[in-house]
């Protein structure tokens, strides 16, 4: 058997440094039962460099192999730049695919829209079962940035990309998606959604191995002594804007708390200059996996911030991130993020910078109340957000429809 995925942006196996995510996890799973080949951008997402400097073919092991495909890359990721280099990519497959042997099953991550559309259509006209993974709502997040009156006018202009959508999630065997809110909106675009096979997986994470000790952040770890300590890592962007900590930061300069941000992005100048003058933050830059989990072992707590876009329904890949570690989380999305910190004790849901000020006071006379919460992580962690539960059970699908 052969399977295809499709997911332009997450690290191969190729890079041993980063973060393991959803796609290195299915790839391991599925590989007990078929040959996987993964195609994937040229072209680093989290880096913005190129890994290829032009397509690339690479066998990996005896049931891993991978297609590099480059396109025009980008520089931010909101940018018409990104949309051309998506559509080239997607162009560039489609051919691809006609050239090569059809597979058994296709899996595509959505987004990109445009790539997942080409891959269903190949899929459709070979009669080869196809599952689409949602993790986002492309193009609906195109509009996030501007007003009411100007999403109108340019949903207009977005036609087309919407009867793309409609077509993936009509044709598709299987709709899979990363959260409930995410699935309902996949949803909204069928005209039967009662009679979709669709199913919700999270994300999950690996849980948080032995590290050795890392001398590059010694500055860091010195400032941490008897402090509760809060962590940020990922991309500073629309959605994800950690400038509220800065703001927490300022508020409790005279507390016991000290905040780790790590990562790079659109906003980062900006956070920087936000946080002159404050002892109790440190920056320090991307990490790979192995200076993440370091990092995380000296943390009591992780934060998942939004952007301007507040309640946004979204459950990040971070959040398993932290709680691998043992973390509580501190929210501000909605949806099942929200639902099962407050179902099982794992975190706090706050809803302003007064709300979430006045929580981790309360942490701070309560030090107990950080441990219940770790103690909670740990009683659910493998039922709920390990990735051997997870992607066993997203196997499971697949199989299942190679049978039929």
């Amino acid at each position: 058997m052969n399977i295809w995925i499709i997911q332009l942006h997450e690290p191969t196996h190729l890079n041993s440094l980063a973060k393991k995510m959803r796609t290195f996890h299915l790839v391991e799973e599925l590989k007990k039962y078929s040959h996987i080949t993964w195609f994937t951008s040229a072209h680093n997402h989290f880096t913005k460099k190129w890994i290829y400097p032009s397509d690339k073919f690479i066998k990996y092991d005896s049931n891993t192999s991978f297609y590099f495909i480059r396109g025009v890359g980008y520089s931010k990721n909101f940018s018409l730049r990104r949309f051309l280099d998506s559509r080239i990519l997607a162009l560039k497959m489609y051919f691809l695919f006609k050239k090569l042997d059809k597979p058994d099953l296709i899996i595509c991550s959505l987004p990109n829209y445009d790539v997942c559309y080409y891959a269903c259509k190949y899929a459709v006209m070979n009669t080869i079962p196809f599952i689409v993974d949602v993790r986002d709502k492309w193009p609906d997040n195109f509009l996030d940035p501007f007003n009411r009156y100007l999403k109108k006018f340019i949903t207009i202009f977005l036609f087309f990309e919407y009867r793309m959508i409609k077509y993936i999630f009509k044709h598709s065997n299987h709709i899979i998606s990363i959260s409930s809110g995410l699935l309902n909106w996949a949803k909204g675009f069928l005209t039967d959604p009662i009679n979709k096979n669709c199913t919700v997986l999270y994300l999950g994470s690996e849980k948080l191995k032995s590290v050795s000790n890392n001398k590059n952040f010694s500055n860091v770890i010195n400032k941490l002594n008897n402090k509760i300590v809060i962590l940020f890592f990922g991309t500073f962007g629309f959605y994800h804007n950690p400038q509220i900590i800065l703001e927490l930061a300022k508020k409790c300069s005279k507390n016991n708390f000290h905040f780790i941000i790590a990562g790079k992005g659109f906003y980062e100048d900006e956070l920087n200059k936000l946080a002159n003058n404050l002892d109790n933050v440190s920056f320090v830059g991307w990490l790979n996996i192995d200076e993440l989990n370091f990092i995380l072992t000296y943390c009591n707590l992780g934060i998942c911030p939004v952007g301007s876009n507040l309640n946004y329904d979204f459950f990040p890949n971070k959040a398993f991130t932290y709680m691998s570690a043992g973390l509580p989380l501190l929210n501000g999305f909605s949806g099942d993020i929200k639902e099962d910190i407050d179902k099982f004790s794992i975190g706090y849901n706050y809803d302003s910078l007064d709300d979430l000020f006045k929580f981790i006071l309360y942490l701070e006379l309560n030090p107990n109340h950080i441990s219940y919460m770790k103690n909670n992580i740990s009683l659910i962690y493998d039922d709920y957000f390990s990735v051997n539960i997870i992607y066993k059970k997203y196997a499971d699908i697949v199989l299942s429809l190679l049978k039929d």
